[in-house]
């Protein structure tokens, strides 16, 4: 644990030294947003809490739901901070700054939640969420960019609407993709698979 720790300190290291290297150079808006090493934090985050889940302290209820709000209230923040001049096309040092603060959001929500035992998070909406995470993740921009037609974002109020018109179109998007798309495939694969995957 201790040698993969190092390397994903390494990772988080290399990830914010890359982004400030774009950011003081000049560097174009995609060299930030598309490149490889500029993403490192959120897997480097990921390992980090992976090694220690079993080390965490039993968090309350409170400290649970502390941790998810500061988590969410992070992206908000990064948001406002990023479109409140030129949501399109933010300065490159403005994402340098807040890509690390949504990955530690990030985190801080995903540890809120590990360990926890609620009823409230074997909900049917929360796991069929899950299920189409995939799709959540491949249609988000164009959710967000579907909302950004709706509302532009010029106060903190503003971008929490657009924020949350985005994430209902990012679903109803994500939701006609798993039922058209991926559950065909899905059980096209289930013919050849060799291990079936365990029941959601």
């Amino acid at each position: 644990p201790s040698g993969m720790a190092a390397i994903a300190a390494g990772v988080l290291i290399v990830g914010n030294a890359v982004r400030a290297w774009l950011a003081v150079s000049g560097a174009p808006l995609q060299a930030m947003e598309y490149n490889t090493f500029t993403r490192l934090d959120p897997i480097a985050l990921g390992i980090l809490i992976a090694l220690f889940a079993n080390r965490l302290p039993r968090w309350t209820s409170g400290q649970r739901l502390a941790l998810a709000a500061g988590g969410i209230m992070s992206w908000i923040a990064a948001a406002a901070f990023n479109g409140r001049h030129n949501p399109e096309s933010p300065e490159t040092w403005r994402l340098a700054i807040t890509h690390p603060v949504i990955a530690l959001g990030s985190a801080a929500i995903l540890l809120g939640f590990v360990g926890a035992q609620h009823p409230w998070l074997r909900n049917r909406a929360l796991i069929y969420l899950g299920k189409i995470s995939y799709g959540l993740y491949v249609v988000h921009e164009f959710g967000r960019f579907c909302a950004s037609r709706f509302i532009h974002p010029s106060t903190l109020r503003g971008v929490a609407a657009q924020s949350l018109l985005g994430f209902g179109f990012t679903v109803l998007l994500a939701a006609a993709s798993y039922r058209w798309l991926e559950s065909p495939f899905l059980k096209l694969k289930e013919r050849f698979a060799h291990v079936q995957s365990r029941p959601v």
